[in-house]
């Protein structure tokens, strides 16, 4: 496994958390995944929306918007409001949720 410098991800989770959650990841880590994967159209439209979530967007960069295939599409996806998934708490762990279904 190849970890990050400055942390303990490897680039596969680091990858999978700028997709997720663009602002937790450090400038470092997006700097090293943009380097490893510069032709990566989803970690470029993260980046900028890590930089809007950050406060930090004056203008989107001119690499993301030629990857873009609409750049109104991007500058309205880096605007995204974050949205909270609630986590669930695990009681037993022999649980398995079950619906029942009706069939006609």
């Amino acid at each position: 496994m190849e970890y990050m410098e400055n942390s303990s991800l490897t680039l596969k989770q680091a990858y999978h958390q700028a997709l997720v959650n663009p602002e937790e990841l450090t400038q470092a880590d997006f700097d090293l995944l943009i380097a490893k994967f510069p032709y990566s159209q989803p970690l470029h439209f993260a980046y900028e929306r890590r930089r809007f979530l950050r406060g930090e967007l004056n203008v989107l960069q001119a690499k993301a918007i030629l990857m873009a295939r609409n750049p109104s599409w991007l500058y309205d996806y880096v605007q995204l409001s974050v949205t909270e998934v609630p986590s669930l708490d695990v009681i037993d762990d022999d649980y398995v949720p079950f619906e029942e279904l009706e069939f006609e």
